[in-house]
């Protein structure tokens, strides 16, 4: 699951750069900018990521909508109620089919962004996500400079015995 949140944070930093690129506000821009250099996006491409990003974040936002109303809805159930469990496994449910379509939607556009760009650029994608996710994991075992949660204290071992 999180290689597929990684990716998809990825692609969607660098689409939502494009939608943002339009709008003209400057970090998103930047980023899509950098993005575009960095895999040497031609103009057409950019226009091609543009327009399925507009196409795409509707369903998106969508998405994110309807997970926010079952997540709500699952947080307002009555543990107390007698019927808390059958309304808890319907929402549960609900929230299963819902999420397979959702994910079906992202991996719809994983494979349009994918047939847009080149084989090399694909290339320098997975590198630099290989890298991000690298950079991720040092930085949440607190092995990147200043950041994480290492330093004194950090929990060592099995169990978390040989505090410092």
């Amino acid at each position: 699951m999180p290689r597929i949140f990684s990716t998809t944070l990825l692609i969607a930093g660098l689409m939502a750069g494009g939608s943002v690129l339009a709008e003209g506000e400057g970090k998103h821009e930047t980023h899509f900018q950098k993005w575009a250099e960095k895999l040497e996006l031609s103009d057409d491409q950019r226009a091609e990521l543009k327009q399925l990003h507009g196409e795409h974040m509707p369903q998106m936002r969508a998405h994110h909508q309807k997970m926010r109303e079952l997540r709500a809805a699952e947080r307002a159930l009555d543990p107390t109620a007698k019927d808390f469990i059958k309304r808890s496994r319907k929402l549960a449910e609900e929230r299963a089919r819902f999420q397979v379509k959702a994910a079906t939607t992202r991996a719809e556009h994983r494979q349009q962004m994918a047939n847009i760009l080149t084989a090399e650029q694909r290339q320098k994608m997975a590198e630099a996500h290989k890298q991000h996710r690298q950079e991720m994991k040092d930085q949440h075992r607190g092995d990147a400079k200043g950041h994480g949660r290492g330093g004194g204290g950090h929990m060592k071992g099995k169990h978390g015995k040989g505090h410092d």
